[in-house]
């Protein structure tokens, strides 16, 4: 069945979900601050890992901290040459937004095996300098289960693309000697951002930081520096507010959205045309427990629209305790008899009391009733060939 909302329903929803969709939106803003949090820590712990990958610049740190125990002039000298080394790092001279670099993918034959190891050991040995430590093309290897990527970078004093020939010739042949099986090999050129590039820097940047803070402390100063282009790990508390409120207007949008989905899934009756356009049925009038004055009214109404019927039954599924004092109303004020469940007796309850009855009237809870709901009263009157009077709006 078709089920359609105007503008005034959907407010009527919003009105009686707004617990609901309040606690939604404060749920997703509490999400989102948390996504944030997360996040930023991921970067810090991503941007401090693989430091000792790049010799020069990553452990120029840890080295200058083995000599702690020399003269505080000795210690300064050192801290400023870790610290320009670490500055002019090669690594440090490539714009990791727009760079230029080749990408190696291997392909292996044994798809459950990670070779990742034994290609940084092919490639440790062939280019990098054993005295020195640095290494002949800056260059990343990386791997898992089956696959094997190395990217190397363009840089001063050696073409990137002769360089990834070189490197993957090699590697072509370590594999042969190995008895590793290369199925598939991809050479690419890419420029632009390189995200690997920007964790090596960061590892740097770290590294010069506190280089930067030791040597404050060595000049007497209380000055902590940091790269400009360094990030902290963490967020600040005006982050944190601006996903704190994009998180909850998200989830009021979410809220509005499940609590549509929850009536238009259920079939809930939000207003006396949808019971009227859909079934065909005659509005008799409202109903509000303990008003006597309606009560009235809507005896004179149901005589009008039932001058044949003479007991009528009044459908309590719902509410028993308000259908019976409906129907107790309605016999104070009409000279028909009005019956429902509980002023049955036992042997003629519920809708067995369509057969000592003459005709029924459907009462409808606005935001509980569905659409089954009256369904299944007009599908008891038929098949007891009994007449629906009409249907009662109960508030309250």
């Amino acid at each position: 069945m078709e089920y359609n909302l105007n503008l005034y329903d959907m407010i009527t929803i919003i009105r009686n979900s707004w617990k609901r969709i309040l606690a939604v939106a404060l749920v997703c803003a509490v999400l989102a601050c948390a996504a944030g949090a997360v996040k930023a820590m991921g970067i810090g712990q991503a941007s401090s890992g693989g430091a000792t990958e790049e010799q020069s610049g990553v452990d120029v740190y840890d080295l200058w901290v083995s000599s702690k125990a020399e003269e505080s002039e000795g210690l300064t000298d050192q801290v400023m040459q870790a610290y320009d080394t670490a500055l002019n790092a090669p690594l440090m001279q490539i714009d990791p937004y727009n760079c230029v670099y080749r990408q190696l993918v291997f392909t292996l034959e044994d798809a459950y095996v990670i070779r990742k190891d034994t290609f940084e050991s092919w490639v440790s040995e062939k280019f990098t300098d054993q005295t020195t430590g640095e290494r002949k093309y800056i260059l990343d290897v990386r791997g898992n289960v089956g696959e094997v990527v190395i990217t190397i970078w363009d840089s001063e004093g050696y073409d990137v693309d002769a360089a990834a020939e070189e490197v993957q010739a090699y590697v072509v042949q370590k594999a042969k000697e190995n008895n590793i099986s290369i199925i598939a090999m991809n050479n690419t050129r890419e420029q632009g951002l390189s995200q690997i590039m920007f964790e090596k820097q960061d590892v740097i940047r770290n590294n010069i930081l506190r280089l930067q803070n030791e040597k404050g402390y060595f000049d007497g100063s209380t000055v902590i520096g940091r790269s400009a282009n360094s990030e902290p790990a963490g967020m600040s508390k005006r982050d944190l507010i601006k996903l704190a409120i994009l998180g909850f207007a998200g989830g009021l949008v979410l809220g509005v959205l499940l609590a549509l989905y929850r009536v238009v899934r259920r079939g809930i009756l939000l207003s006396a045309a949808q019971v009227r356009d859909f079934f065909g049925l005659t509005e008799i009038g409202v109903y509000e427990p303990g008003n006597g004055e309606q009560g009235k009214t809507l005896s004179a109404v149901v005589s009008a629209l039932a001058e044949k019927c003479e007991s009528i039954l009044v459908f309590d599924d719902h509410d028993p305790e308000i259908i019976s004092a409906l129907a107790q109303t309605l016999n104070d004020s009409s000279d028909k008899e009005f019956k429902c469940g509980k002023g049955l007796s036992e042997e003629a309850t519920g809708v067995e009391g369509l057969l000592y009855a003459d005709g029924s009237i459907i009462p409808v809870a606005l935001g509980k009733s569905t659409f089954k709901d009256v369904q299944r009263y007009i599908r008891w009157a038929q098949q007891f060939k009994k007449e629906t009077v009409g249907f009662i709006v109960i508030e309250g």
